[in-house]
């Protein structure tokens, strides 16, 4: 509407300033009819009717350089069909704009990355996304250096995202640590596995159960010596999910337990007998 009122305040101004000249030269053409004999078809050079316009004339079939109407623009006109170097609305944007729709090379929104970029759409190899960190991985996006915003710290920071060696919270973790979610190269997490892995997704010859385990495992997620992710553990650890050789919890026993899990040869109840057993469901020669 406002557009729609400034387009015809517009035409009217250039109607009444045609009107204006054409007052003018018919003033001038009367004069000079006066003077000089001319005819009703013979116009002098200064004659401007309105089939003939001079390079001032500005009405909508012909427009000068500072018309700026919707079918001619000068290079000073911004409206949404031509924009200028310094225009940044979303159909144009500038070398420095860093909207959606375009990037300069240190953006770091999901949709474009740098080589050294760790986000989780592109990695290098030795990318570390959020799942395993190098010691000076910091965010799962990409932050340069000298950032200190919440979601990068230098290397002395210790809040919840980002630790230095020293720290042990569950984000990031040195070689010594043991949480579920940063793992050193000899980790077997199920998302990252070297040659010598074995989570659930790479078993060697020797498995027997369905997340691998070694000839002397017999729990359900086996975890070798080395092992420091949540689904392996270090033979020192006794934790719910792994045990040492001396555990008798329910997920793994020893040759001595005796639960309702696991028995051994001189175990009676109901589920297994020895051949001295006489309940009423298995009976010796010496029972009839």
């Amino acid at each position: 509407m406002k557009n729609r009122r400034e387009e015809q305040t517009r035409r009217t101004d250039m109607k009444n300033r045609h009107e204006e000249q054409m007052r003018r030269t018919d003033e001038k053409n009367r004069r000079e009819e006066q003077g000089i004999r001319t005819n009703d078809r013979q116009n002098a050079p200064q004659s401007v009717n309105r089939h003939q316009q001079t390079s001032t004339d500005t009405n909508r079939h012909q427009q000068t350089p500072t018309d700026t109407n919707r079918h001619q623009q000068t290079p000073t006109d911004t409206n949404r069909r031509q924009q200028t170097p310094t225009d940044v609305n979303r159909h144009q944007q500038t070398s420095t704009d860093t909207n959606r729709r375009q990037q300069t090379p240190t953006d770091t929104n999901r949709r474009q990355q740098t080589p050294a970029d760790t986000s989780r759409h592109q990695q290098t190899p030795t990318d570390t996304n959020r799942h395993q960190q190098t010691p000076t991985d910091v965010n799962r996006h990409q932050q340069t250096s000298a950032d200190t915003n919440r979601r990068q710290q230098t290397p002395t920071d210790t809040n919840r995202h980002q630790q230095t060696p020293t720290d042990t919270n569950r984000h990031q973790q040195t070689s010594t640590d043991t949480n579920r979610r940063q793992q050193t190269p000899t980790d077997t997490n199920r998302r990252q596995q070297t040659p010598t892995d074995v989570s659930r997704h790479q078993q060697t010859s020797a498995d027997t159960n369905r997340h691998q385990q070694t000839s002397a495992d017999t729990n359900r997620h086996q975890q070798t010596p080395t092992d420091v992710s949540r689904h392996q553990q270090t033979s020192t650890d006794v934790n719910r999910r792994q045990q040492t050789p001396t555990d008798t919890n329910r997920r793994q026993q020893t040759p001595t337990d005796t639960n309702r899990r696991q028995q051994t040869p001189t175990d009676t109840n109901r589920r297994q007998q020895t051949p001295t057993d006489v309940s009423r469901h298995q009976q010796t020669p010496a029972g009839q």
